[in-house]
């Protein structure tokens, strides 16, 4: 099993979808919701998810008697008259409809598990929440045997125990070997959200209040999932950048939420989330670490398209409402495992990357406590190292080099 991951923006930044220039909505995704003919609400809940995290067009197939309820609230959904197995597997099968979801307010009998297996078959990403997964109960080997690894099953707690029975360990184990067994990312939820994915990587997601605790809450979960699928976000990926907004749109309300409000509260959050992709008129604020330890300093090579095959301290964005201390820490505690002492302010530089990124860099100093430096995001970090400041590896990360130059003795403050 991977080292457990403290969800957060740094994991996934750089992969989230957001549109450029050339952008269209059919180049933004499409995606397919299977809605219920009495509990309307959740899948139309879904589908304005999707739609706030960016999928460029979504369609609902809704029973016929329950379609004048979709249509009259989903104004730019588009909806479609499906009563049978039939029907659904004609829409499923659309190439223009590449992303599905399936469960919320589905219902349940040996029609709605019908329609679960039909939606397997086609291989494409799809987030089983919700009914779609009670429909399986006492039959959870045919749904195992269908799932593939562009699936992600987001059960709560008693939905997770009735399909995958009892399983020993902690919360982040069970996730893990019902990812395994499912063959598939696992979202389970609660307070702590942990994903899972069935290579064993985890990812615990730890920032949500018990304002979530309300109807529809998780139905608006999916559908950011399935949001980010459709725009070819990788599943694990989205399933984790889902929990963490979810999160912190309910962070911000606070009392008196409702589901309907993590839908409105969905632009303003991802407007927190920087990307290269993203034109912006100021600079993005960065925080970087050094790390001392019997003499030497900390640095890692870097990966990836940002600075990758450089050499930098551990460190990252600063995060709305985060400390410069704050982040330090939690910057190297994610990137390396390492405790340290409090940090304290250095300098700043200003840098202005080839890429077209510019960032003012803090750069903060502190002690290494306890630990070894251990490589805890693989797609962003070759490894670590610990260098003497007159033996520095090159070449060195632009802001760290801007830093170097500042002639600043790290053992004298």
């Amino acid at each position: 099993m991977s080292a457990a991951l403290e969800n957060s923006p740094a994991l996934w930044r750089e992969m989230f979808p957001f549109p450029d220039a050339d952008s269209h909505k059919y180049s933004r995704g499409t995606a397919l919701i299977r809605g219920g003919a009495v509990m309307t609400g959740a899948s139309r809940l879904a589908a304005r998810a999707a739609q706030r995290v960016g999928t460029g067009l979504v369609t609902l197939a809704a029973p016929t008697v329950a379609l004048p309820i979709y249509a009259e609230a989903l104004e730019s959904v588009i909806v479609r008259p499906c009563d049978s197995v039939k029907d659904w597997q004609t829409l499923v099968d659309d190439a223009r409809r590449p992303a599905l979801l399936i469960g919320p307010g589905l219902g349940l009998g040996d029609a709605q598990a019908d329609e679960v297996l039909a939606a397997l078959q086609a291989k494409r990403p799809i987030v089983i929440d919700a009914d779609a997964l009670t429909n399986f109960v006492d039959k959870s080997d045919i749904l195992f045997a269908q799932l593939h690894a562009d699936c992600v099953l987001t059960p709560h707690e008693g939905e997770f125990s009735r399909l995958f029975g009892e399983i020993e360990g902690d919360k982040a184990a069970r996730a893990i070997a019902a990812a395994k067994r499912a063959g598939c990312t696992v979202l389970l939820k609660g307070a702590e959200t942990v994903i899972a994915s069935e290579d064993g990587d985890l990812v615990i997601n730890r920032n949500a209040p018990p304002w979530l605790a309300t109807g529809g809450a998780g139905d608006v979960l999916a559908g950011m999932i399935l949001g980010l699928v459709t725009q070819k976000m990788p599943i694990f990926w989205a399933a984790a950048a889902a929990a963490w907004l979810h999160g912190r749109i309910a962070e911000y309300h606070g009392v008196g939420l409702i589901a309907e409000d993590i839908v409105d509260g969905i632009a303003e959050v991802l407007r927190e989330i920087p990307s290269a992709t993203l034109t912006t008129s100021r600079p993005q604020v960065g925080v970087g670490v050094a790390v001392r330890l019997r003499g030497k300093i900390l640095l890692g090579k870097r990966k990836g398209e940002h600075g990758g095959g450089t050499w930098s301290y551990p460190g990252g964005h600063l995060e709305f409402g985060e400390t410069w201390e704050d982040c330090a820490r939690r910057e190297v505690r994610e990137e390396t495992g390492l405790e340290i002492s409090t940090p304290r302010f250095l300098a700043a530089t200003n840098d202005v990357y080839p890429s077209g990124k510019h960032y003012v860099t803090l750069f903060m100093v502190c002690d290494c406590l306890s630990g070894e430096p251990v490589v805890m995001e693989p797609e962003k970090c070759l490894g670590w190292e610990w260098f003497e400041t007159n033996q520095l590896p090159e070449p060195l990360f632009l802001s760290t080099q801007n830093f170097v130059n500042l002639g600043i003795d790290l053992f004298s403050v």
